[in-house]
């Protein structure tokens, strides 16, 4: 079974061939999907479990286990 996040991405495929990649549909929905609390939430993982988590970013902070919440509502 596919995951929400492929059915997107099928979608997304779809659109942007049949109105074209800068089409204010495909725009509109990416921007939708991507500020949607489960995709804001795979980026805050994806980034919590790369190697690379322990050095601060650009604010000066890590991203720990006990900022992760913090982190997604950021991304808002």
């Amino acid at each position: 079974m596919e995951s929400l996040k492929e059915l997107r991405q099928r979608w997304l495929c779809l659109a942007a061939g049949k109105y074209g990649l800068r089409s204010i549909q495909v725009e509109a929905k990416f921007t939708e999907w991507l500020c949607s609390l489960d995709m804001r939430v795979t980026a805050v993982e994806t980034v919590y479990r790369s190697r690379g988590n322990r050095c601060p970013g650009v604010d000066g902070l890590v991203l720990g286990r006990e900022n992760l919440r913090d982190q997604t509502e950021k991304l808002r």
